[in-house]
């Protein structure tokens, strides 16, 4: 939107500082010149926004604060076209002491060939290192040429104390990545991670376990063990590395790191021999570590006709990473994926296969293996109309003798998609058909007849009348067989109507949905609205009631509301 759109005074005329001088009789001279040159060069843009929200419940316990609130504040500043200064702040009513801080204060000068952060902030170094952590520290990542270089450091959990089990400690965390040639491309990279729990962020008489011990004909109460979470450290030396071959038609990347990971600093140290020798000096082996690795490896082809991706990924069993929101280890996959594109785009083909298995060293008296297929074929015969049909099937077993533990379970899915767009009645209508059915069944004996079918079907008609006014109505059926235990199943309907007011710029929304089941009837209303104040500026509010009724004594019946209110500002 632009400003004349409005009705607003007329702007006031921009004055450097050279007519500025002029205007007061003040002397024009090179310093003044200088300085208004040198303003033209500063740019600053970015956003600004505030959120509000309430919330209520009846008929139940509260799912979250009553009231609440966000702000944020992200500002760029750019200086002469190769530097700038990115600042970030968001601050929240939601934190709590129980929990780890959701604000955020950050700032990132950029200079072109580097970077550096300063506050709060996440960095994604590698796969298996450093990735998806909010860090409260710095960095600095310099771009030289070929070399790249990087180093990042700070707090990643702050201590929080509630009980033996659900306590935190204070963890820091330091990594570095040298590297040559451009990430996205030919490159080589050596990655190095550090991470320690502060011992002294909590008492340890918050694990104590207090016993009643015999001593001298009667009981003693003496501290027999500590229980509870331990103070965690880690230590991760890796490389990556890709290759772009025949005009990045063929890529080939791969990462290897070896880990060496404390569950209990306060265990006691050995002497190791699955600790790399090269590492002893800069890491203590104890009781609780453990020493592994991570791989992973990935080949893929590009072409008109289509493309292909064949990746393996195996993780030891005692890899860990600090660094890392959340890694799966113990495990080995081996997936890939074919895609092609036939008659000029009329017919596409994509087929992908993975088998995922742990116990990958033999420590275990079992594997489980897990596996998943599925083709997709979508076909356009008119510009109007679209089909596409998916087939997918999972399974997943064990080789284990013992039928208590023994697991071997699968099942598949097919859906068939239909959309045509046409004209009636002088509108514009687009008809949405989907089909699924699904089987998932357990072949356990102990736990006997466990298959469960299940079929849904959709029915969509959205409309536009015009610039101002649309409408979706969507109709669906779904029908669960559980076996032994009976059906369960369900019909939903979901409206919505978007119209536009004051020349397109208040839009507004209103949708609803009533789902009815064998078991509980929920009906749900929303409102929205949004309206440009002034231009870069955009004020946006919205209702939702959600109305839940159980049909037997067991099921709860409630009622939830939540209104907010959003102001954003682009600037």
């Amino acid at each position: 939107m632009k400003s004349q759109d409005l009705d607003l005074p007329p702007a006031i005329p921009k004055i450097d500082s050279v007519q500025f001088m002029k205007m007061f009789g003040g002397e024009v001279t090179e310093e003044s010149t200088f300085w208004d040159e040198a303003l033209k060069q500063v740019r600053i843009s970015g956003e600004f926004g505030l959120f509000g929200e309430l919330y209520g419940i009846t008929g139940r316990d509260s799912r979250r604060p009553g009231e609440s609130g966000r702000i944020y504040f992200r500002p760029t500043i750019s200086l002469f076209d190769n530097f700038s200064v990115n600042f970030d702040l968001f601050l929240s009513t939601e934190g709590s002491a129980a929990r780890q801080n959701i604000n955020t204060i950050a700032l990132h000068p950029d200079w072109g060939w580097g970077v550096a952060h300063l506050g709060d902030f996440s960095h994604q170094m590698s796969r298996f290192t450093l990735a998806d952590v909010m860090v409260r520290g710095a960095g600095l990542e310099l771009y030289p040429g070929l070399l790249r270089f990087q180093i990042v450091g700070g707090q990643t959990q702050r201590a929080t104390e509630q009980g033996a089990f659900n306590s935190t400690y204070s963890r820091y965390v330091i990594a570095a990545k040298l590297g040559i040639g451009d990430g996205s491309g030919d490159h080589f990279d050596i990655n190095f991670l550090r991470s320690k729990d502060d011992l002294n962020s909590l008492s340890r008489n918050i694990f104590q376990q207090i016993d009643s011990i015999p001593s001298g004909g009667g009981l003693l109460q003496a501290d027999t063990s500590y229980v509870g979470v331990t103070p965690e450290e880690n230590m991760i030396v890796g490389v990556n590395w890709g290759l772009n071959l025949f005009e990045n038609s063929l890529k080939i990347k791969s990462e290897f790191s070896v880990s060496l990971f404390t569950k209990d600093t306060y265990s006691d140290e050995i002497d190791s021999k699955d600790v790399p020798e090269f590492m002893r000096d800069y890491y203590t082996p104890r009781i609780t570590t453990n020493a592994d690795y991570a791989l992973h490896s990935e080949l893929g082809y590009n072409s008109t006709l289509g493309n292909a991706r064949f990746a393996y990924t195996l993780v030891g069993p005692g890899y860990a990473s600090l660094g890392i929101a959340s890694i799966i280890n113990d495990r080995q996959i081996i997936n890939g994926a074919v895609s092609f594109n036939l008659l000029g785009g009329m017919i596409a083909i994509q087929t992908n296969y993975q088998r995922q298995n742990d116990n990958v060293i033999d420590q275990k008296l079992y594997t489980t293996f897990r596996d998943n297929y599925g083709v997709v074929l979508a076909i356009r015969p008119l510009n109007e109309l679209s089909v596409t049909l998916n087939t997918n099937f999972n399974s997943m077993a064990n080789n284990a003798k013992n039928d208590t533990i023994k697991v071997d379970n699968g099942g598949y899915n097919i859906g068939a998609n239909i959309n045509y767009q046409m004209e009636a009645f002088g509108y514009a209508h687009t008809l949405s058909t989907n089909f699924t059915t699904q089987n998932f069944a357990t072949k356990n004996k102990i736990r006997g007849d466990n298959e469960v079918n299940s079929q849904g079907y959709n029915f969509g008609i959205t409309s536009n009348f015009n610039k101002q006014l649309s409408t979706n109505l969507t109709v669906s059926f779904n029908v669960v067989d559980l076996g032994p235990r009976g059906n369960n199943n369900s019909e939903t309907v979901n409206a919505r109507v978007n119209y536009k007011m004051l020349d397109d710029k208040l839009n507004n929304s209103l949708s609803y949905s009533f789902t009815n089941s064998d078991v509980s009837g929920t009906s749900v209303l929303v409102i929205q609205s949004n309206y440009p104040v002034f231009d870069g500026s955009n004020i946006g509010v919205m209702f939702r009631g959600s109305f839940f009724s159980g049909k037997d004594k067991n099921t709860i019946s409630f009622n939830e509301f939540t209104g907010s209110l959003t102001w954003s500002y682009r600037f």
